[in-house]
């Protein structure tokens, strides 16, 4: 029996930009976002891993399901935020050192300061007809 993954990402807009962080394994930009911690709601998952990966507050509004590939569900909810400070890793330090992008949700490219897009963010953008 095949088991199905369902990460959960905040796609966070301000204004016309959405927010990419950098992964570092693969190297790849990003949503923030992971997965759903047993008893946990969807949009409590989304803006707990915004936290520990951005730093920033937010509130995840509209869910939308994307098929990634066969076993991987994802799950991406939309959050505005007006502030400008990014603070990566600031509730578990374990991801300071890298970058973040706003960039302009009608224009994402497909590799940004020579760094690919993650798979997810492709397939949002896709869903979304942003690709």
């Amino acid at each position: 029996m095949t088991k199905f993954k369902c990460p959960a990402y905040g796609v966070v807009l301000r204004g016309d930009k959405v927010l990419l962080i950098e992964r570092r394994k693969p190297r790849v930009w990003e949503f923030p976002g992971g997965g759903i911690e047993k008893g946990e709601s969807i949009r409590d998952a989304i803006s707990r891993e915004v936290e520990e990966e951005a730093g920033l507050k937010v509130t995840a509004g509209l869910l939308i399901p994307v098929r990634e590939i066969d076993s991987v569900v994802s799950i991406f909810g939309l959050c505005n935020y007006k502030e400008d400070k990014v603070v990566l890793g600031s509730v578990t330090g374990e991801d300071k050192g890298r970058q973040y992008k706003w960039v302009k949700l009608s224009q994402v490219p497909k590799v940004i300061d020579s760094i690919p897009l993650a798979r997810s963010v492709k397939v949002f953008l896709e869903e979304i007809g942003h690709y």
